[in-house]
């Protein structure tokens, strides 16, 4: 599961943003929402971890298993983008941990493995009656 350190530096990158962001209503609501999608993220992975550690393979499984990790990258990626840009300009210090997880996220989420176009590909491919 290549996506799964991603979802875990998406935690990360919530955790340090809480850390310097002030109480506010909208501060509430990216928390909530931040929350909900690496929460959301780690669900997925955890079942086609489960479905891998369980099943026989198939190819619809195997295509499932990648449109949800791409999906988790995504979300990981989303989730990053709208906490470093609410997070104003103390974020560019290249030793701040948000721009870090957000760098490491933004760069992780590039590889092939989790190109999301490439996923949903396979997925439609391995849904079409044979």
């Amino acid at each position: 599961m290549f996506a799964m350190p991603i979802v875990g530096a998406a935690q990360g990158a919530l955790d340090a943003w809480r850390a310097a962001a002030p109480p506010h209503p909208d501060t509430e609501r990216l928390l909530a929402e931040s929350s909900a999608r690496i929460d959301a993220a780690r669900l997925l992975l955890e079942r086609a971890a489960r479905t891998a550690d369980r099943t026989a393979p198939t190819p619809l499984l195997t295509a499932r298993g990648r449109r949800d990790a791409a999906t988790a990258a995504a979300w990981s990626v989303a989730t990053a983008d709208g906490l470093f840009h609410a997070s104003g300009a103390r974020v560019h210090h290249p030793h701040d941990p948000l721009q870090r997880h957000w760098r490491d996220i933004t760069t992780a989420a590039t590889h092939h493995a989790l190109n999301a176009r490439a996923a949903a590909a396979a997925y439609a491919e391995a849904l079409a009656p044979s």
